[in-house]
């Protein structure tokens, strides 16, 4: 298998092993494409980092970050991503000798495993089953549905100390996830695996999802679950299959959209620094356009519970025309006569503004650009909040 290590939004060549008619219909979602000649094809990462792997090529993308500020911004924001990347610190960097997927497998078996010697615990599982004698409590509801002339046994409620609790249904369910995935990893990594999987064969099958997860209440005796918890969270929400073409094959995907990180840390960053409350989590979606597509803004300063100014984040490689008019939809239905948009780039330009005349009045844009490098820099932050308040003022 051939592994490559790549920035994203950084184009890199490769042996066109598949062909690029089967990357364009796979992977036009997360890699721009195309054609250098007839062996070799030109691929570029655009918004997301993590893993692609499809047939024999494994595609690890890193950001645009130098030393460790990468890891500072996903410690702030509280990403589950960074359980995925705290490999890399250890590793000293992205390496294209290291399979890094595999390691983060191998890592969360011995997180298992360690549970399993140490603190894997019996729980209270409820259960409502037909009984020949009274257990716990009678359920009526279910009792009263059948006819008892001709039914036996009573419909008990009871609570049963077992290994089959859904502490241990979230691990198994995990790793029968990840069982598509076998086949792509180590010998060593595959036996370690299956060893661990058999430690739950009393423990029922059973779909989980995120919600489910984020849904369990831990205690003094249960609290070591959590941290695997989190990594089960983090594989079930980003470990994704797609078949391959009209094909029976697959591939998967274990990718984060950073800038949808990018755009959390910097409302984190601008309420810390702000006089004027910010709100992130406005109700309701805006169309733009007439189109299906729902917005909603990323940051709202506010002052006595009203809205004074919207403020629109954007993580892209240069400015574009549907970005203004999305913050002028944004002006136009909270009444507002100002707006700005935050580009986050590589290469910063010149803060710029505009007037547009909108139904009978006009609205001014600032634009603002800040640069990647001084992302995690609170001497930056602190003075492009400054703008922003000075023209709110």
């Amino acid at each position: 298998m051939e592994t490559l290590v790549q920035y994203e939004s950084k184009y890199i060549e490769v042996k066109d092993n598949l062909n690029k008619d089967i990357f364009d219909v796979n992977l036009r979602k997360f890699l721009e494409i195309e054609q250098v000649n007839n062996n070799i094809i030109r691929i570029r990462p655009t918004k997301y980092i993590g893993i692609i792997n499809i047939g024999d090529l494994s595609l690890y993308i890193r950001p645009k970050f130098e030393g460790l500020d990468f890891w500072e911004i996903l410690k702030e924001v509280n990403d589950p991503s960074l359980y995925f990347f705290d490999l890399f610190i250890t590793f000293e960097g992205f390496k294209a000798s290291i399979d890094y997927f595999s390691v983060f497998i191998s890592h969360f078996l011995d997180m298992i495993e360690l549970l399993i010697k140490k603190y894997y615990r019996k729980g209270y599982q409820k259960r409502t089953e037909r009984k020949m004698n009274i257990k716990g409590k009678i359920n009526f509801t279910r009792q009263l549905q059948r006819n008892p002339f001709f039914f036996r046994g009573i419909y008990c409620d009871y609570s049963d100390f077992t290994f089959n609790n859904k502490l241990n249904q979230v691990i198994k369910y995990t790793l029968f996830y990840c069982k598509k995935i076998l086949n792509r990893l180590e010998p060593s990594i595959i036996r370690k695996f299956i060893r661990i999987y058999h430690y739950f064969d009393t423990v029922q099958l059973i779909k989980i999802s995120s919600k489910f997860i984020i849904s369990i209440d831990y205690d003094s005796t249960t609290i070591n679950y959590k941290k695997i918890h989190k990594i089960c969270k983090l594989i079930l929400t980003y470990l994704k299959f797609h078949r391959l073409g009209r094909s029976n094959e697959f591939f998967f995907t274990f990718l984060f959209d950073l800038p949808d990180i990018i755009e959390r840390y910097l409302v984190k960053a601008i309420r810390k620094f702000s006089i004027f409350k910010i709100s992130s989590n406005l109700k309701g979606n805006l169309a733009i356009n007439d189109s299906l597509r729902k917005i909603r803004p990323d940051i709202a300063f506010c002052k006595n519970n009203e809205i004074i100014h919207i403020t629109d984040v954007k993580y892209k490689t240069k400015l574009k025309r549907e970005d203004i008019w999305q913050v002028l939809t944004y002006c136009g239905h909270y009444n507002l006569d100002k707006g700005s948009l935050l580009y986050v780039q590589e290469e910063p330009f010149e803060d710029k503004n505009y007037i547009i005349p909108m139904f009978l009045r006009e609205i001014k844009i600032f634009i603002f650009c800040i640069a990647l490098s001084n992302l995690s820099n609170n001497k930056y932050i602190r003075e492009l909040v400054n703008k922003i308040e000075k023209i709110i003022k």
